[in-house]
C-alpha cells in the first residue's frame, strides 16, 4: 500500500522521457477510453433522474473536491506553496465557472464557462501534453485532471440535452467577453507571479511566452503566439455554439 501511495499520489519513480510520444499512444488511448465510458455512465445515470438538475449539483461538487484534492497533492505531497498549488489555466478557470454554474444553474452562467470549460476540456483531453508526460502512469494528477476536463464537458453537453440550457448564437457575444476577461486577467496574474517570485510558474494558458511542446507558436514572440491561441479557441467557440445552437432548438422542438 505505501508503494502505490508513493506512485500514485507522490509521483514517486517517475523519470520524464522528452522522446516519448503520448498523442494517440495507448496510455492516451486508454485514458480517453475511460473518459468516454464515465461520460456514458454519468449519462446514463442522468437519463433516469426525475430530477434533472440534480446531477449538476453532484457534478459540481464532484469538480470541487477533485480540484481541492489536486490543490492538497501539490501543496503536501509536492511542497508547493499554497498560492502555487492553485492552478489558472483557462480550463482550470473552466472548472471554477463550472463548480459555480453547476450549483445555480443560471443560463448566463453556462455561456460565461463555455469556451474555458469546453473549447479547454476537449483539447486538454485530446492533446495530453500538459498533463500525461509530467507523471508516473495513471497517478492522481492525470487521472484528476482527465476526469476534471470531462466532467466540465458532461455538464454543458448534459444541461442542453436536458433543456436546462440553451444555446443561443445570439448569445456568443457572453462566452467571448468571458474568455477575453479570463485571458487578461490570467497575464496580469502571471505578471504578479513573476515579480514575486520568478522561480514559480507563472505562464498559465501560455500569455507570457509559448510552450516550447507546440512549435507551430513557439518561434513566434509576445504576444502574437497569444493571438494565435486566443483566436483558435475564439473560432472554435463560434464552431461549437452554431452547432450547439442547432441541436438546442431540435431538442426543444422534439419535446414542445
Amino acid at each position: 500500500m505505501e508503494e502505490f501511495i508513493q506512485y500514485f499520489w507522490n509521483n514517486q519513480g517517475f523519470v520524464y522521457d522528452s522522446n516519448k510520444n503520448y498523442v494517440l499512444s495507448p496510455y492516451h488511448l486508454t485514458m480517453m477510453g475511460l473518459m468516454a465510458m464515465a461520460f456514458i455512465v454519468l449519462w446514463v445515470i442522468g437519463n433516469h433522474l426525475k430530477n434533472r438538475t440534480r446531477l449538476l449539483t453532484v457534478v459540481s461538487f464532484a469538480l470541487l473536491v477533485l480540484e481541492v484534492l489536486r490543490v492538497l497533492n501539490f501543496h503536501y505531497a509536492h511542497q508547493y506553496s499554497w498560492f502555487d498549488s492553485l492552478s489558472f489555466h483557462m480550463c482550470s478557470i473552466g472548472v471554477y465557472l463550472g463548480i459555480i454554474a453547476g450549483i445555480f444553474k443560471k443560463k448566463i452562467l453556462f455561456d460565461i464557462m463555455f469556451i474555458q470549460a469546453f473549447i479547454g476540456g476537449i483539447t486538454a483531453i485530446v492533446i495530453p501534453l500538459g498533463i500525461l508526460p509530467w507523471w508516473n502512469v495513471f497517478s492522481f494528477i492525470p487521472l484528476q485532471s482527465n476526469l476534471s476536463h470531462m466532467l466540465m464537458i458532461f455538464m454543458l453537453v448534459y444541461a442542453v440535452k436536458s433543456q436546462i440550457w440553451q444555446i443561443k448564437l445570439k448569445r456568443y457575444y457572453i462566452a467571448v467577453i468571458s474568455f477575453l476577461i479570463s485571458a487578461v486577467g490570467i497575464h496580469l496574474l502571471n505578471l504578479y507571479k513573476y515579480r514575486l517570485n520568478p522561480s514559480s510558474y507563472s505562464n498559465y494558458f501560455w500569455t507570457r511566452f509559448p510552450d516550447p511542446q507546440f512549435p507551430l507558436i513557439n518561434s513566434l514572440e509576445f504576444p502574437y503566439h497569444l493571438i494565435i491561441i486566443i483566436g483558435l479557441a475564439l473560432f472554435f467557440g463560434l464552431l461549437s455554439y452554431l452547432i450547439g445552437s442547432a441541436i438546442s432548438k431540435s431538442i426543444k422542438n422534439k419535446y414542445n
